[in-house]
């Protein structure tokens, strides 16, 4: 990689997403890079986090002028196992280099095992304005399942001291589709997170990722993964309860109350640049993609120790790619695709064969189309990849 490649070209609009790696135990399902870790690991990953902030800092030309960030998340691993003051820290470092816009959201994923009047206290003082929860589920035996350290009381007293202190911008992630669950038992956990108010729920699929607990029970015949009907009967259930709730189904996973969607997360789906900082961080800026890497022993020597950045992976957009993460990002979102924006990356032959497929497709059922644009019609939203990849498959074919 030379000089010019590691440069960070000039933003427009660029938000900030930081990766704290640390976790209490690896959960059965997840797939993200994290570790356990000592006091010791935290300061060090927070003392690198301050060299890399200000590299990337630095790396913007002079004529990015002041820098305010949309927004601001801070992801993981599990951010709130920092605690107060280390919360407190990581954000003083990330906004000293990066300063919110005066309407900035700022997003701190927390777990319920850490909440406490501190904690939630010192979120806010620090600018927090939006907090998102795994509760996961309400039933203890799929907690357990999950490998989550916190049973369904230990959520709902997370929750309740949330309220107590006033927060009102809250998310909570619950995810469906496990092995032997009933659309009941789903439904019941989806109940008991509406009755505390959030702002925002983001129902996920349970997924297979490598490496990890669920896969040796599915590969060892263990568990069974759930049935396609039962899963199918899940989402669709959930999606009627939490919109009759008065949520906008504004994207294939997420719901939001009136003005409260994920403007960060909007944002990647929109495909507009964000800068990723911490291990295993990603960062887009419109035409290449890259990424830190994902070991906190390299990620502590690249920055302390050599005063350089972590990226290891770094790819330059190829023509075409545009439409084709246009695609399977922003079709995720509930008012679809402008034609004038797949007009504007693709040649007029390919444009038209778009046009072509999509409108096959609204004939059938699974797409919605107007002059304006064409979007998933609902029924289709679990089964979009397929969609997805009918769409951009079509845009790969050799011309007749």
């Amino acid at each position: 990689m030379n000089a010019d490649d590691q440069k960070t070209p000039r933003p427009q609009e660029v938000s900030l997403y930081v990766h704290v790696p640390f976790c209490h135990s690896k959960c059965h399902y997840c797939g993200f890079y994290s570790l356990c870790a000592s006091s010791e690991s935290r300061e060090r990953y927070l003392e690198a986090l301050a060299v890399e902030a200000r590299l990337v800092r630095e790396e913007l030309p002079s004529e990015a002028g002041e820098f305010a960030a949309p927004t601001i998340y801070v992801g993981g691993g599990t951010p709130s196992l920092l605690g107060a003051k280390q919360i407190r820290r990581l954000l003083d470092i990330v906004t000293t280099q990066f300063p919110g816009a005066s309407d900035c959201e700022v997003s701190v994923e927390l777990n319920p095992e850490d909440v406490d009047r501190e904690l939630l206290l010192a979120l806010r003082e620090a600018g927090v304005t939006r907090l998102s929860m795994g509760a996961q589920s309400f039933l203890d035996s799929e907690l357990e399942f999950l490998g989550r350290r916190t049973d369904s009381l230990g959520v709902r007293r997370a929750l309740g001291e949330i309220r107590e202190v006033g927060w009102e911008n809250l998310n909570l992630d619950l995810i469906y589709g496990l092995p032997d669950q009933s659309p009941d038992q789903w439904l019941f956990s989806v109940e008991e997170a509406l009755r505390f108010r959030p702002a925002h729920l983001s129902c996920y699929l349970l997924t297979l990722e490598v490496n990890t607990v669920l896969e040796e029970l599915l590969q060892g015949g263990f568990v069974e993964a759930a049935l396609d009907e039962t899963v199918l009967e899940e989402y669709q259930a959930a999606r009627e309860v939490i919109t009759g709730a008065g949520f906008e189904h504004y994207e294939i996973s997420n719901f939001a109350r009136d003005g409260l969607r994920c403007r960060h997360n909007e944002a990647t789906w929109q495909r507009k640049p964000y800068l990723g900082l911490g291990p295993a961080a990603h960062s887009f800026d419109g035409e290449t993609r890259w990424r830190n890497s994902a070991n906190l022993d390299d990620y502590l020597g690249s920055l302390v120790k050599d005063g350089r950045r972590p990226v290891q992976e770094r790819v330059r957009l190829a023509d075409g790619d545009d439409a084709k993460e246009m695609i399977y990002l922003g079709l995720r979102l509930a008012e679809g695709l402008r034609w004038d924006d797949m007009a504007a990356v693709l040649s007029d032959e390919l444009f038209a064969r778009l046009r072509r497929r999509v409108r096959f497709l609204s004939g059938t059922g699974f797409l919605e189309t107007s002059a304006e644009r064409f979007r998933l019609s609902p029924e289709a939203y679990f089964v979009s990849n397929s969609v997805f990849v009918e769409l951009i498959r079509c845009l790969e074919e050799d011309s007749p």
